[in-house]
């Protein structure tokens, strides 16, 4: 059981280094002289974003940043689908539908190393844009709704915080996945004396 324990340690450490992390930046605005914070959450690892249809919230096409084929390559350092929330917008105006953008909106984060980060919803039921950093992070941003509302807010929009969640890429998971059928394999063959794995024996013990 020592050695089980040991090994599944090893795996762990092996693959801890592949996970990509969902990102939350929360930001402070101003509506009507209304301080409100939105959020938007993407993937710091991604390199492509959806384009969705208003009409029926399907994928119309998808735009590659990854080197060499991608339609912007070497430009993007992170390009994600995003989800926004502005239900504190809604509570200001006093509207009453859902005010986060889900997956039949064409919504973004985008980072360049020379721009920064920018974000954006581009849909029939909702449009806003956030410049990079380097243009002052001006916001620009008008919601049609369903039930009557037409709201239009622009100005700075300041960074309050930054939350991180780790996530495992599918990759890490298939290997985790093999790993312990292999050992559990090694374990229940009769007659056979499972192989074994000690740390604590490498030189490398020292450093540790």
């Amino acid at each position: 059981m020592k050695n089980l324990s040991q090994a599944f340690l090893l795996l762990i450490l092996s693959i801890g280094s592949a996970d990509a992390a969902l990102v939350t930046n929360t930001y402070e605005s101003t509506y009507s002289g209304i301080k409100f914070n939105w959020s938007v959450t993407f993937d710091d690892s991604s390199l492509s974003r959806s384009i969705y249809s208003s009409y029926s919230g399907a994928v119309e096409r998808v735009i590659d940043a990854s080197c060499p084929d991608g339609s912007y390559c070497g430009r993007f350092s992170v390009l994600s689908d995003a989800t926004f929330d502005f239900s504190m917008l809604g509570e200001i105006v006093g509207s009453t539908i859902n005010w986060t953008s889900g997956s039949s909106f064409s919504a973004y984060v985008g980072r360049t190393e020379s721009e920064g980060t920018f974000v954006g919803i581009d849909s029939s039921e909702l449009y806003f844009y956030m410049e990079p950093e380097v243009y002052g992070s001006s916001t620009f941003g008008w919601v049609k709704t369903t039930d009557g509302y037409s709201v239009d807010f622009s100005g700075s929009s300041a960074l309050v915080s930054t939350s991180f969640v780790d996530v495992p890429e599918p990759h890490s998971l298939g290997v985790l996945v093999l790993a312990v059928l292999v050992l559990l394999t090694a374990l229940r063959v009769p007659g056979r004396v499972p192989f074994k794995i000690n740390l604590l024996s490498s030189p490398a013990q020292n450093y540790l």
